[in-house]
């Protein structure tokens, strides 16, 4: 195998590392962020798909539990 292939997934986990300790940020945080974001994006098409929005709340609750 190529080098560059081998060294690769060293690499990436090294980015991932800098990225968190740039913003100080426990791993799991960032994890949470990003499924709360997807969550924001899924909620976002069904309501688009069915024309009903949701309260605030209910979105919340929605984005925080999925």
């Amino acid at each position: 195998m190529p080098d560059i292939y081998t060294n690769a997934s060293g690499v990436t986990d090294s980015y991932f590392e800098w990225v968190k300790n740039l913003s100080h940020m426990r791993f799991g945080r960032m994890e949470q962020r990003f499924q709360e974001r997807t969550n924001e994006k899924i909620i976002s098409a069904v309501e688009g798909l069915t024309g009903r929005t949701l309260a605030p709340d209910e979105r919340r609750r929605a984005i925080e539990t999925a």
